[in-house]
This record gives C-alpha cells, structure tokens and sequence, in this order.
C-alpha cells in the first residue's frame, strides 16, 4: 500500500489551467490531492472515465456544477464525483 506525504509531494499544475496547484495521486479506480484554486479559478466542465473523485473542502466556498446541479460548497464539505459525470468547481 502507497502512502503519501503531501508535503513530500511534487506540485503540479493542469494544463487546462495553470493557476492551480496540486498535489495528486491518481489509482486505477480514484483519484486523491490537495487543490489551491485562486478566487474564480477552477477547471472547464469535464468528466473522467476511468476514475470517480471526492472531494472535501478544507477552507473557503466553491460554486460547483456537478451533473445537472449547482450548489455552493463550503469548508466540510464533501462532494462526490461518479466516473462519466460532467463536473466544474470555482473557487469564491
């Protein structure tokens, strides 16, 4: 079983939008990192197909469109992210 130190990890950031920092560990079923997203950043909406994703929200809001809904999450909260569904998140 991997184990992984966030602070020992290299940080990267998506093609898709530079301005965002992670850290990430990608399995074969699931995807786990730590994301800083700057106010109004966040990805275009996507999906993955090989693997579902949770996150939590350490501090802050995100506006988050997940499927068909919209929601505004905040610290504590979790959102999970089925494999083929389309999701955005902004940070607010």
């Amino acid at each position: 079983m991997p184990f992984y130190i966030v602070k020992d990890m290299k940080v990267t950031s998506p093609e898709l939008n530079p301005n965002i920092l992670e850290h990430a560990a990608t399995g074969e079923y699931m995807k786990a990192g730590l994301i800083t997203k700057p106010e109004g950043e966040g990805p275009p909406l996507h999906m993955h197909p090989n693997e579902e994703q949770w996150t939590y929200v350490v501090s802050g809001k995100m506006h988050y469109v997940l499927g068909d809904e919209e929601r505004i999450v905040e610290a504590g909260d979790i959102i999970h992210i089925p494999r083929f569904v389309n999701h955005r998140s902004r940070s607010i």
